[in-house]
């Protein structure tokens, strides 16, 4: 299976790459890129637009990431609160103490 998903991801990525290279090919114009308080040389098309998909796409994995390892910590969080709990119906149970007390 891990093998399976190495060649997927090879696949998709060389994918990815022709795509990009096909993109960069037919769109050879060249912009320049004012920041407002910077303006960049002129450089083709097809690489503003890369490199802002780039940009996008980092961003998003860490923001996407910032969430995980929030949520990861709540499940640490949720388990131990969980495990507590079950510690403590174990002892209640070994008491002697039922719902209808």
């Amino acid at each position: 299976m891990p093998t399976l998903r190495i060649i997927v991801s090879a696949v998709i990525l060389c994918a990815t790459i022709a795509v990009g290279a096909f993109f960069a090919l037919q769109n050879t114009t060249q912009v320049p890129l004012d920041l407002l308080v910077v303006q960049l040389a002129e450089r083709s098309l097809a690489l503003w637009l890369l490199l802002t998909l780039l940009l996008g796409v980092l961003l998003g994995v860490i923001a996407s990431a910032v969430v995980a390892l929030r949520q990861r910590g709540q499940l640490v969080v949720l388990r131990r609160k969980n495990q507590r709990l079950g510690v403590e119906i174990e002892r209640l149970r070994k008491v002697g103490f039922t719902e209808s007390e």
